[in-house]
C-alpha cells in the first residue's frame, strides 16, 4: 500500500517537479507491492494482463530481483507456488549473487526452502 500511495505522489509531482515515472516502471512498483504483502489476487492479474517484460523470470526488480526471489525473500508461500507453477526458474541469481533458495536460507523459511529445492531437482532432470 505504501508503494501504491508513493506512486500516486510521483505522478502527481511529475508535472510540477520533473519527476518521471513511466506506466512500466509504475506497474513494476505495484506488481513488487503485490508479491512482498502477498496479495496473490494482483499478482495473477498483473502476470495476466500487465504489459511488462517477463513477469515471471524478468529480472526487473531493483538488484535484478525476479519475482520468484521478490516472494521467497518475504515468505510469500503461496505466491512462490504461484511462480514456479508459472514456470518460475529457481536458479537464476540477482545482482548479489542470490537464488531466490539463498533468500529464504538468511530468512530460515523452511517451507519455501524444501519448495525451492524440489524445483531445483526438477530442474536438473529435465
Amino acid at each position: 500500500m505504501k508503494k501504491i500511495f508513493l506512486i500516486g505522489v510521483f505522478l502527481l509531482l511529475g508535472a510540477t517537479q520533473g519527476f518521471a515515472l513511466s506506466g512500466e516502471n509504475a506497474v513494476i512498483l505495484i506488481y513488487q507491492d503485490a508479491i512482498e504483502s502477498g496479495n496473490i489476487a494482483s499478482v495473477k492479474q498483473i502476470v495476466a494482463n500487465a504489459n511488462i517484460p517477463d513477469p515471471i523470470n524478468g529480472q526487473i526488480f531493483p538488484d535484478k530481483k525476479t519475482a520468484l526471489i521478490i516472494s521467497a525473500e518475504n515468505g510469500q508461500v503461496e505466491i512462490l507456488k504461484y511462480f514456479l507453477k508459472k514456470g518460475a526458474d529457481p536458479t537464476i541469481v540477482d545482482a548479489n549473487n542470490k537464488t531466490a533458495r539463498a533468500y529464504a536460507e538468511a530468512n530460515g523459511n523452511k517451507k519455501i526452502i524444501r519448495k525451492l529445492k524440489r524445483a531445483e531437482k526438477h530442474l536438473i532432470k529435465e
